[in-house]
């Protein structure tokens, strides 16, 4: 509760009370997952926190609780997909719809649901992923509807229309209920709208109000802020775009975040000469590549 609440920082230090070898397997799962969770909010890697929910996906198929499997699967399809294994996202977050449609959480389902949209948008399935996310928009309400705005936002920035996208942001930034993540990542995701109609100088207002190394309950935080300001720099035809990519991707490598990696990739190949451009796409291409054509064009 203390992390859904936004208190990052003293869900960690709860976690780590609870990592105690005289603690209930259970709660030793939740807690390490807990502190690897706000972890890849900065730098921490991805791949160690997908690995454990792995784990606890394979101890949790041997118990009869079907909502703690069922949050477990949400989590690891979350991170499939910012790892770049959308169609590993598209099956895991399934199966967690279909265990949390009648849990106690209607709001853990309605995720669900978003991560579902989310990875069906990226594997080119955008009709059913839009209907997808908008239902569970209609559902929602409060906070829980406030952060599914602003990941809405990001979707359409990526995805759909920019016109959508403008709507979204509009709809989050004016909602009565505010959230962490309005607070935090709305910024970020009108400024990648704003670069990608190419309103160059009010992306950098936006980007003005981005927070600095926030604590945050958005995977790959500043992984995702060194990929928007690149993208700045490349529509912009900066004298700095290749060095912000190099820092953008190195940030990416390191954490990762295979998602981010490639598209770093695809802004590289965007300033590079043609056979630097088929080099970087060759790398990618034996992934979906969806996102990064959309990019591209």
């Amino acid at each position: 509760m203390t992390m859904l609440a936004g208190d990052l920082n003293d869900a960690v230090d709860l976690s780590e009370l609870l990592e105690s070898p005289s603690a209930p397997p259970e709660l030793v799962d939740i807690a390490i997952a807990t502190r690897l969770a706000v972890g890849v909010a900065s730098a921490g890697r991805l791949d160690e926190y997908q690995q454990h929910l792995t784990k606890m996906e394979s101890r949790q198929r041997k118990t009869s609780s079907r909502h703690y499997l069922g949050v477990t699967l949400l989590n690891g399809a979350i991170m499939a997909l910012m790892r770049g294994q959308a169609r590993l996202a598209v099956t895991k977050s399934a199966e967690a719809m279909e265990l949390l449609r009648d849990g106690p959480r209607r709001s853990e389902f309605n995720a669900a649901q978003m991560c579902q949209g989310r990875a069906l948008a990226h594997v080119g399935e955008w009709r059913r992923a839009s209907q997808l996310m908008q239902s569970a928009l209609s559902q929602m309400e409060g906070v829980v509807r406030n952060e599914a705005l602003v990941e809405a936002a990001e979707a359409w920035v990526w995805y759909g229309d920019a016109a959508g996208a403008a709507r979204l942001v509009a709809m989050a930034r004016s909602d009565q209920f505010g959230s962490r993540l309005a607070d935090d990542h709305l910024a970020l995701v009108e400024a990648d709208l704003l670069v990608r109609t190419g309103r160059i100088a009010e992306a950098d207002q936006a980007l003005t109000r981005v927070p600095d190394r926030a604590v945050t309950g958005s995977t790959a935080f500043e992984t995702r802020k060194r990929f928007v300001l690149a993208r700045r720099d490349v529509a912009a035809g900066g004298p700095d775009a290749q060095a912000n990519i190099d820092r953008a991707l190195d940030l990416a490598t390191r954490q990762r975040a295979d998602l981010f990696m490639s598209l770093d990739e695809v802004l590289a190949a965007c300033i590079g000469d043609e056979g630097e451009f088929d080099r970087r796409i060759a790398r990618i291409a034996d992934g979906d590549i969806t996102t990064y054509r959309s990019l591209l064009s």
